[in-house]
């Protein structure tokens, strides 16, 4: 996308339209602003500190083990009728996952889109493996995450010219990129707008702008600078690393004109501030994340929320009553699941949602209580974990893979996997689904299974555990 489409995007923003629903779109997405069309786009969410899918999405039902993962009686679980899950527990009672200002229960609200996979092993308990491990898909380092790795496939496959400013925004995590392109940070608005214009003094944004060099002068120098690099360039004979020296020398001051679409976005606040979870800091990096998507300058995300390392006061929050004022483990995943839930909406509402796939997950998983008082108990670190993925051309409404606890363990074990009639299904004699499995399926949906940076990266899988149906029936 370039200036004018922008523009034209811009003003009509605020536009919704009614649409027809495709597969992707399932019955809360009935109004969404006009598509706009261009590449798949990628966003990762990452949980660190290892969440705890035993308080939502593979509770442990029944059994005397149960009392051992959470506080939940079997009237507590909810279910809708896709996946039994565990809600909030506040004096006493259940109370659903809130989502929005309307307290709308998050898995209810997104049960026919929701890709839920249970039981994903990650061989790990690390906190330097796990994160490496959910994000690249293998667990040694050197690995790029998944976000890097579709942003840059994306750029060797673009035919514009110009890599894009900010086309691996992070805000943190696992997001190592293993050189193939520059990670960009999200900072505040306010700084990224002051980037966009380095012509104006830094008090532009509050007082009158002030003019460091003359807009005719500026273009005088840019053509100035274009002229000279086209001479620097047209000889035959420059030595190749003066030649690469010069070509990425003009891309990065096409970058610089591309990142001036990022300002208006931003300036304009085209992505107003929302009005409940403002502070949140996933919603922030969100913000940031679909502006510079609106202004055609970043292809894929990855975000990171913490505090989901509870060694203790693991659940401590169970005896209040003010659910806005949680600090333990269900507070994390009430913040993070109404983070999901904004993200959707604003993708939405700005025409990106039809092109998205979103990926939530996490360093592993935890395990039995380790201690006996019902406030300071924690969980420690367990391999076993789950992801969820939802979006475009993701068959949602389904639950992949199961667990179970296992008496002497003091944790979770996986049931194995087997493929028949084209689906998934629970076998002893199966293999343990794990992360390689889960990027292998989003390398293709992605498209970029079949890429040279993508074969720079093999999953090391079994020729007959790839092109799983994870993502859709049938694969």
């Amino acid at each position: 996308m370039r200036r004018r489409q922008f523009l034209q995007l811009s003003s009509g923003a605020t536009l919704y339209l009614t649409l027809p629903r495709g597969d992707a779109l399932a019955a809360w997405n009935d109004s969404c602003a006009p598509q706009v069309d261009g590449p798949p786009i990628l966003i990762t969410l990452e949980a660190y500190g290892g969440w705890d899918p035993q308080m939502f999405c593979d509770p442990v039902v029944g059994g005397d083990q149960a009392a051992l993962y959470s506080p939940y009686s079997s009237g507590d679980y909810l279910n809708n009728g896709v996946l039994t899950y565990a809600p909030f527990k506040v004096d006493g009672g259940p109370v659903p996952y809130t989502v929005g200002a309307n307290n709308e229960d998050f898995f209810q609200k997104y049960k026919n889109d929701l890709l839920i996979l249970n039981g994903v092993d990650t061989q790990t308990n690390s906190h330097d493996v796990g994160p490496r491990t959910t994000w690249s898909g293998v667990g040694r380092p050197g690995y790029p995450t998944l976000a890097a790795l579709v942003a840059a496939a994306q750029e060797e496959q673009a035919v514009n010219g110009a890599m894009l400013p900010l086309s691996f925004i992070s805000t943190g995590g696992y997001d190592n990129a293993a050189g193939l392109l520059p990670v960009a940070r999200a900072g505040s608005p306010g700084l990224l707008i002051d980037l966009t214009r380095p012509h104006l003094s830094p008090y532009g944004r509050t007082a009158v702008p002030h003019e460091l060099i003359p807009p005719d002068a500026i273009e005088s120098i840019k053509a100035y600078q274009a002229g000279r690099l086209e001479r620097q360039l047209n000889p035959t004979d420059i030595p190749p690393r003066r030649r690469f020296a010069l070509n990425r020398l003009h891309e990065a001051r096409q970058a610089e004109a591309l990142l001036g679409t990022l300002g208006p976005v931003l300036e304009n606040e085209v992505i107003p501030e929302p009005s409940h979870h403002s502070s949140h800091e996933l919603v922030h990096g969100m913000r940031i994340v679909v502006s510079a998507m609106l202004a055609g300058i970043c292809r894929t995300a990855h975000l990171q929320t913490t505090g989901f390392d509870t060694h203790s006061q693991h659940d401590n929050e169970a005896e209040s009553a003010n659910i806005g004022n949680l600090k333990g483990h269900r507070a994390q995943l009430k913040a993070l699941f109404e983070a999901v839930d904004y993200t959707v909406q604003l993708l939405c509402q700005h025409g990106l949602w039809h092109r998205t796939t979103l990926v939530v997950g996490s360093d592993f998983g935890r395990t039995v209580y380790n201690g006996d008082n019902l406030v300071t108990r924690g969980k420690n670190h367990w391999p076993i974990t789950s992801m969820m993925i939802l979006g475009a051309g993701v068959q949602g409404g389904r639950v992949i893979g199961q667990t179970e606890a296992v008496a002497g363990m003091g944790g979770i074990q996986a049931k194995g996997l087997a493929l028949s009639n084209g689906q998934l299904i629970p076998s002893d004699n199966g293999f343990l689904l794990r992360p390689a499995h889960i990027h292998d399926a989003l390398r293709r949906h992605l498209g970029v299974h079949n890429t040279p940076l993508a074969n720079r990266f093999p999953l090391s899988l079994l020729p007959e555990e790839q092109n799983l149906p994870l993502l859709t029936i049938g694969g």
